[in-house]
């Protein structure tokens, strides 16, 4: 059953006991000046030496028999349509295995993907993308997020805004919690796209082609 415990809350300097009610199926929330035997300490990483010393192996290091590498061409503009994709060049190429286009004929960044190859080695795929001749016709785009939401800017996707509805999440009393709080603080954040991938695959993306 539910159990009823008192814990010590907040910052320091502020700090105050709270008498809190427990699912039993859930753990005692972690309290004020709580001391842990791991959370707060410092933890050698395993994979530590081996990233340091540069012979950490990622999927990129793998090299097995047959294996097809993938290049991808990526768009040189932010917004352009996509009149068409000629692989004749590309596809008498030795050892190109495979060519693919993307759907969509509207690319809205630059760097988007337009077309994909799959060839035996990493040097046949980069040197196909090269041979690919793709009919590009420009259009009007912006790179300010003020600009982007006036009416007039031109429209990242088919609909009448490039504004998304908002997605709200809450939980509690937001209200209240705020009357309540010592201190409050409202700023707006804005942050770039996180790529979470090895330095050695970040390289090739940097450089318009993705390898696998």
């Amino acid at each position: 059953m539910p159990r009823r415990v008192t814990l010590r809350l907040g910052f320091a300097g502020g700090t105050r006991d709270v008498a809190v009610v427990i699912p039993d199926d859930e753990p005692t929330p972690w309290q004020f000046g709580e001391r842990f035997s791991v959370v707060g300490t410092a933890m050698p990483r395993i994979d530590g030496p081996l990233k340091a010393a540069g012979a950490a192996k990622y999927s990129y290091d793998i090299d097995l028999p047959g294996m097809l590498y993938g290049a991808i061409l990526r768009s040189p503009y932010p917004h352009a349509r996509v009149k068409n994709v000629d692989f004749a060049r590309a596809s008498r190429l030795s050892g190109v295995r495979a060519l693919l286009r993307r759907d969509d004929e509207v690319v809205r960044f630059a760097g988007q993907e337009v077309a994909a190859v799959a060839a035996i080695s990493p040097e046949v795929a980069i040197d196909a993308l090269a041979l690919i001749k793709v009919d590009y016709e420009p259009m009007p785009f912006v790179v300010d997020v003020e600009e982007a939401l006036k009416p007039s800017a031109p429209r990242v996707f088919a609909t009448d805004s490039n504004q998304a509805e908002a997605k709200v999440a809450s939980a509690g009393n937001v209200a209240s919690g705020f009357e309540q709080a010592a201190v409050t603080h409202e700023a707006v954040y804005t942050t770039a796209v996180q790529t979470h991938v090895s330095s050695k695959r970040m390289a090739r993306l940097r450089s318009g082609t993705a390898m696998s």
